[in-house]
């Protein structure tokens, strides 16, 4: 049984550990959630250790490393001063000892020195550092304890002891509080008094001393001047971390604030003193240091200005330090800086700035940094008088002291590193990006081993920690799961290792996402359950929420509905008693969801309205749409169809409404999550018998699907003010989402800082209306933006006259659990529902992938082929008798299908292709129709402009190819080798013929659609050898009719693939004034392609037509016995215009 959860008061996560509140880039690299259906979220968030390795936002290592350097140079000193015992010990955390050599205890001697410790912390008076000390110690023994029964299978253990270390850290932190405001109270004032009466009585007799004792007096006054608010700083840096710890935004505001004031306190005096420069110096940087405190503080709680002012003047301080200043380090203001630009207003352009310029900036002080090391804080003179122990135990300090910098040094270089991936990642240069993770995790590879307090392995792991939950972020919006999972593993070997309990269950429940994103539900849900018990026995109730709704859907996916019901309710009050609003709305609706499925209306009708009436509070776009489609599915199930029409047009309407962004951006893939309203609506106006309705809102959400692969981050112009503006709407789009990411987090909190979410709010509200007066702008100076801005296709019942005779427009839709397919010709539109599951139909498709790219063939082909005849083609086949030209439409799986190939068996056994009977062309543009709208004038007629084998491409065939094309079709100019450069195909001259033909590696990116790419060769500067999409856009390409792809190659990802990249290069091509394109499915061998483009050239100069030149081709090759397979002859489809 897991522990009660109803009793406990709730804690929740912190805005960073939040990143549960949204998922799948939506990243925010960088923060965003994985959601499945309308349950609310798990997430793997590409900030993942960001609580340990943020220098500036939680830098709690650093303070106490930097605090026991200062008890090391003054504190020591100070004591000496106060001669007779009159201040007691100084109150610091204690660190971790060394780890022995000795063998790991087992479980009954962890529980035996656990009662012990716990009987000294119930005996210790309360406020006290015993008690504190006591009570922090033995959390650590519950936690080790609570692991050993976790790997033991005995979770009901685990779960109590996982509880008693979450209260004994409630009580250390009430305990470790209350000593140090009573200390700040009481012994610091009254040190202050005695310190001040001190000074006094030595300027009393510095008036009347004998000459020679007035040195003596006035250093000794100088000194305690020095020293006057060392005690209170100490305290108040205390309670900062205590305030850090628990997320106390206001708290830790103040406390930061009073260590600033306390700083320029200590600064004024030094000045008024006359003071060294050197003193003056190290002050200055400790003023900076608070300046960067207070202004993390600020940024968390929306006090944007006042943080970004203070950060400034901590680095106009930095700066003005000498350069051979080991302390002067200006990268610590720049990386301040950086995160509130990224994490706090999402602007990710000057982030990564300020990001680059901290990383330069530890980077070119190298050497100052390694001299420092071997520096002593002491004197000659004063190590010369030290007796011999007193030698060695300062050079023990020395060695301890190197190995702290060492550590924080490499911390310092990695965490830089990949604050800069991150925000590169997130921009959508995942090369570069991961390029700075692989040197953060050599850089902290390369620390020795141990160190004081094992002050190296920890680093070690802290390093390794973020930066591989990084990767695993980056791998799996790659679509490399695998590779994610295996680095998230290790992320939760690690976070165990270290003691993070937390933290590591949230690595548990990215873990589980990504599994049941395979498909592997009963590892999913192995990793839920350990999560679920961490977050329960720490009292994480939100967490809780989150884990439990997660069960609920792997129940309710698998049809296990009373289990799922269970659970679902279960989340719904716990959520209740959190107060937090989004969660709320999230368990109920997927309360609602299983309640449809078990056909419990009035219950499913009464959750939904508490949805709604949360969202109507939280304001929350992705809420709204989530709930209005299970509102829509209740009304649907109750047989009212118009009414649940209305809710899915206003869910469409809010998805419209909201542009993906370079920070949250996905594959369109995700149909379950993000498009699931399109879904809705399509089957809803099937079921009303309006199939033309129907047929246009799928073209919609390929426009919705080519605006989110292409955020406005991506777009470029030469024109510099349409280019100012687009950077402008990217930058708002980004800072939309961070401030929301944020909202939620604060909102989600069981005691939310009122200041925060006001705040928060006002910027939300003033950052949409300027995006929307950005964007109005945007359209307005250039109309060729609008489709990249808004999703506006043509509709069928403007164009669908003019469709020419004898062409048929076949459109396949996976709903759900059925394949619906459209039939449209100039004068009807019908549809289709054969008995074809769609799982059934991409298991099928992806089987064909594999068999034709591996050169399978015999039987085992041609039973694949011939089934999917039967699955797509044989149930209209009577609608295609007549029909010479099939315009084919796909969506999500279909695109990798060629149609054309699909096969039927004749009455004498013998099989015929689909080719053989019907020109075959592909519609996978956004926008459908446009294949029908009137040809642009001014088009080349003839001639031709042939790219092959591009330096570094390794294609010498492809040579061979372009010049043998060049012998066929008249008027073909050749480029190859090194003259195939970015900076040659922009020019005008070349783009001035019917048709531009590339032989040269395409590769289409089926998990990142934007960073699909044609290969050309280097002009010099890195990047250059790639013709991406977003340059494809601005070729100057408006005389040309046709482009070829000959090499062209699209790899399925392990994530869903669903043809976006086919779909974006089409439309970039299109925006580049190109109606038709053909292109490969898969890569080819050198020689099949050569005959294939010949025989196709031949025929388009002897006057054939597009899709007939093809055919021919298609046929020739199918008729030579060496190329007879599929895998030669049926990747080429020619896309868009076909006429």
């Amino acid at each position: 049984m897991m522990p009660s959860l109803t009793t406990n008061a709730a804690t929740s996560c912190s805005p960073k550990q939040n990143s549960l509140l949204w998922w799948k880039k939506r990243k925010i690299r960088r923060l965003g959630l994985w959601r499945k259906g309308a349950a609310s979220s798990l997430s793997i968030h590409r900030r993942i250790g960001m609580e340990f390795m943020n220098s500036k936002q939680n830098n709690m290592t650093t303070n106490v490393l930097n605090a026991m350097k200062r008890l090391a140079r003054s504190v020591g000193f100070l004591l000496l001063l106060l001669a007779g015992g009159a201040l007691s010990p100084l109150r610091s955390e204690e660190t971790k000892p060394a780890t022995s050599a000795t063998p790991a205890p087992d479980r009954a001697q962890l529980e035996t020195q656990f009662t012990k410790t716990d009987t000294d912390r119930a005996a210790a008076p309360e406020k006290t550092k015993e008690r504190a000390d006591a009570a922090k110690k033995a959390m650590q023994l519950a936690s080790d304890i609570a692991w050993m029964a976790f790997d033991a299978g005995k979770f009901e253990e685990a779960s109590t002891w996982f509880s008693k270390s979450t209260q004994l850290k409630d009580d250390y932190h009430v305990n470790a509080r209350g000593y140090w405001e009573e200390d700040l109270r009481t012994h610091v004032v009254e040190m202050e008094t005695k310190v001040a009466g001190q000074v006094k009585e030595s300027q009393e007799k510095l008036a009347t001393a004998e000459e020679s004792e007035k040195n003596r007096l006035r250093m000794l006054i100088d000194l305690w001047g020095q020293n006057l608010y060392l005690l209170r700083y100490n305290d108040v840096s205390m309670l900062e971390n205590l305030a850090r710890e628990n997320h106390a935004a206001a708290s830790l505001l103040k406390y930061t604030e009073e260590e600033l004031e306390i700083r320029r306190k200590e600064m004024a005096y030094l000045e008024t003193s006359g003071a060294p420069m050197r003193e003056i110096n190290q002050k200055k940087v400790q003023i900076a240091t608070a300046l960067e405190r207070v202004g993390g503080a600020q940024g968390d709680l929306a006090l944007f200005d006042q943080a970004e002012k203070n950060y400034l003047e901590a680095l106009t301080i930095r700066r003005s330090l000498p350069e051979e200043m080991s302390e002067r380090k200006t990268e610590e203001s720049l990386s301040g800086l950086g995160h509130l630009y990224v994490h706090n207003i999402g602007d990710l352009i000057k982030g990564r700035d300020y990001y680059q310029q901290a990383l330069a900036s530890i980077e070119t002080s190298a050497a100052i940094r390694q001299k420092a090391l071997g520096e002593d804080y002491l004197s000659p003179q004063l190590v010369a008088k030290m007796s011999k122990e007193e030698l060695t135990k300062h050079q023990e300090s020395l060695a301890q002291n190197r190995d702290m910098m060492m550590a924080l040094d490499c911390l310092s270089q990695t965490t830089a590193m990949a604050n800069l991936g991150g925000v590169i990642e997130e921009a959508g240069d995942l090369k570069t990006a991961f390029s700075y993770y692989e040197r953060a995790l050599k850089l902290g590879d390369a620390l020795p081993q141990g160190g004081y307090i094992q002050i190296f392995d920890m680093a070690r792991a802290r390093i390794r920690a973020r930066v591989l939950g990084d990767l695993a972020y980056l791998h799996a919006e790659s679509g490399e799961v695998d590779l994610a999972l295996k680095e998230l593993n290790e992320v939760i070997g690690i976070k165990r290792s270290i003691g993070e309990d937390e933290w590591t269950a949230q690595s548990l429940l990215q873990a589980a996402d990504l599994a049941h994103g395979k498909g592997e539900t009963e590892s999913a849900r192995h990793y839920v359950e350990q999560a679920r018990q961490i977050f329960a026995a720490a009292h994480k109730l939100n967490s809780v929420v989150s884990a439990t709704g997660f069960l609920a859907v792997l129940a309710r996916d698998e049809g296990k509905l009373d289990e799922a019901a269970r659970y679902a309710e279960e989340a719904l009050q716990l959520a209740r008693k959190t107060g937090n609003l989004g969660a709320v709305s999230g368990a109920a609706r997927t309360f609602a969801s299983i309640r449809v499925k078990q056909n419990k209306l009035d219950e499913a009708k009464t959750l939904i309205e508490e949805a709604r009436a949360a969202d109507a509070k939280t304001g929350s776009i992705g809420d709204r749409i989530a709930t209005l489609g299970i509102g829509g599915e209740i009304l649907e199930a109750g047989g009212d169809n118009e009414k649940a029409l209305e809710a899915y047009k206003e869910a469409v309407k809010l998805v419209e409404s909201v542009r993906s962004t370079a920070a949250s951006e996905t594959a369109f893939a995700d149909v379950k999550r993000n498009y699931k309203p399109y879904e809705r609506i399509v089957r809803a106006l099937i079921k009303l018998n309006r199939p033309a309705d129907a047929f246009d809102y799928l073209n919609r959400a390929k426009s919705k699907k080519l605006q989110d692969a292409m955020p406005a981050s991506t777009l470029k112009t030469e024109n510099k003010q349409e280019q100012e503006r687009l950077d402008k709407a990217a930058a708002l789009e980004t800072k939309q989402k961070v401030i929301e990411t944020q909202l939620a987090a604060e909102q989600a909190k069981s005691t939310p800082d009122d200041t925060a979410v006001k705040n928060l709010k006002l910027v939300v509200a003033s950052t949409q209306a300027e995006y929307r007066e950005v964007v109005e702008d945007i359209k307005t100076s250039n109309p060729d933006w609008e489709k990249s801005m808004t999703v506006k296709p043509l509709e069928l019942v403007q164009t669908q006259g003019q469709i020419p005779e004898g062409v048929t427009f076949l459109q396949y839709a996976p709903v759900g659990d059925q394949l619906y397919i459209f039939v449209v010709t100039n004068k009807i539109v019908k549809i289709y529902t054969p008995e074809v599951k769609p799982e059934e139909l991409k298991k099928k498709i992806i089987a064909l992938r594999k068999q034709i790219k591996t050169g399978e063939s015999g039987a085992p082909l041609t039973n694949t082929l011939c089934s999917l005849y039967d699955m797509l083609i044989a149930p209209i086949e009577s609608e295609l008798a007549s029909v010479k030209t099939i315009a084919f439409i796909p969506n999500q799986i279909l695109f990798y299908l060629p149609l054309h190939a699909l096969a039927k068996k004749q009455p004498d056994g013998k099989i015929r292709y689909l080719i053989e009977d019907k020109e075959i062309v592909y519609l996978t543009g956004a926008d459908v129709m446009k294949a029908v709208q009137p040809p642009s004038p001014g088009k080349a007629k003839e001639g031709m402009i042939a790219f092959g084998n591009p330096t570094g491409a390794e294609l010498p065939a492809s040579e061979v190819e372009v010049k043998t094309i060049a012998t066929v079709f008249p008027g073909t100019d050749v480029l190859s080798g090194a003259d195939v450069t970015k900076e040659a195909i922009n020019s005008e001259k070349l783009f001035n013929k019917r048709i531009v033909h590339f032989a040269t590696h395409g590769t289409l990116n089926s998990a990142i659609p934007r960073q699909s790419y044609l290969q050309l060769a280097s002009g010099g500067a890195p990047g250059t050898e790639k013709l991406t999409v977003r340059e494809i856009w601005r070729l100057p390409m408006e005389k040309v009719e046709i482009v070829t792809l000959s090499a062209c190659d699209t790899a399925l990802a392990d994530k869903e693939p669903d043809g976006g990249e086919i779909t974006t290069l089409a439309e970039a091509f299109a925006t580049a004034k190109v109606r038709t394109v053909v292109a490969s499915l898969w890569s080819v061998g050198d020689e099949s392609t050569k005959e294939f483009m010949v025989a196709f050239y031949k025929q388009l100069a002897a006057g054939a037509s597009k899709p007939a030149a093809l055919q021919a081709a298609q046929l020739a090759l199918m008729k030579n016995p060496k190329y007879a397979r599929p895998l030669y002859w049926a990747p080429f489809v020619l896309m868009g215009d076909w006429r």
